[in-house]
């Protein structure tokens, strides 16, 4: 297999493209502004790009709307919006910022005291009792992430994937953004033979961590399942050279999902389809 780095992209708008509108076009230009800045700069990068569109267009129809005051605000909020959605530097800046303030011990320092009682007695497998401790936790430190999530873990454990859900969906009320709990409600939702909401998680992991193996090895698991073998064929190779490159001890689970596929792709005569989503990849693999 050729080695190299992969980076993925995938965003449904081509904000390095020339937009069709102006906001594309200030958001586009407010991106490439961010890749030399810091995600504080957000704003000013935004602002100064709303000049730059508005000079080059100075005349034209499309940039009337920002001479109001109201069609300013409006525009400076979608060009944000849009560049929340589609900068990949401002994107990952962001959620690196958020990773920080929510993926971490309370600071109440009682609230952390019941959250490692609680990690004591998940560790013995005592699931009933570690969910005392946490909530107690949680009665002091409502958005405290890691007790919130052990939870969910517990009830997962146990088997009452419901209430896992119930768990991981509070969790990422507070910080939509978190991959253990996207990552973990997906798996939780494959486990009920829920696929749809299942890939559901998928995709927004793989939106928001997009060089993270486990939502393209999920996506991968839960598109066999219903008969998707296109895209279960792309995302499965996409982990495979993800595991592969980062010399991860899950490769060898990427190989067997791959072979899983291919078999099902044997019995209906379309290993053609595994072997061009390889080559469009640049990958070389041999499959059994």
């Amino acid at each position: 297999m050729k080695h190299f780095l992969f980076t993925l992209i995938f965003i449904s708008l081509s904000i390095s493209s020339i937009g069709q509108t102006v906001i594309e076009k200030i958001a586009a230009n407010a991106c490439e502004c961010i890749d030399n800045a810091t995600v504080s700069k957000a704003d000013s990068c935004i602002t100064s790009s709303m000049t730059k569109v508005v000079i080059a267009n100075r005349g034209s129809e499309e940039t009337k709307f920002i001479g109001t005051v109201q069609g300013m605000q409006q525009a400076i909020k979608d060009a944000y919006q849009m560049v929340q959605d589609n900068c990949e530097s401002f994107r990952t800046q962001i959620i690196h910022i958020r990773k920080e303030n929510f993926y971490k011990e309370s600071d109440i320092k009682e609230a952390n005291n019941f959250y490692k009682k609680g990690n004591q007695k998940l560790q013995n497998a005592a699931f009933k009792a570690a969910i005392k401790e946490y909530k107690k936790a949680l009665k002091l430190d409502p958005n405290f992430i890691f007790a919130l999530d052990n939870i969910a873990v517990c009830f997962r454990n146990m088997e009452l994937f419901d209430k896992a859900i119930e768990y991981y969906k509070r969790s990422l009320d507070i910080f939509p953004e978190g991959n253990f709990a996207l990552q973990n409600i997906a798996v939780v939702y494959g486990f009920k033979g829920d696929s749809k909401s299942a890939i559901e998680y998928y995709n927004r992991l793989i939106s928001l961590y997009q060089n993270d193996p486990e939502g393209y090895f999920g996506l991968a698991k839960e598109s066999l399942i219903i008969g998707d073998l296109e895209l279960a064929t792309e995302t499965a190779l996409i982990a495979y050279i993800i595991y592969k490159n980062d010399q991860s001890e899950h490769i060898a689970d990427g190989e067997k999902l791959l072979g899983l596929i291919y078999g099902k792709l044997k019995e209906i005569n379309q290993t053609d389809l595994f072997h061009q989503k390889a080559k469009e990849l640049d990958i070389e693999i041999e499959i059994d």
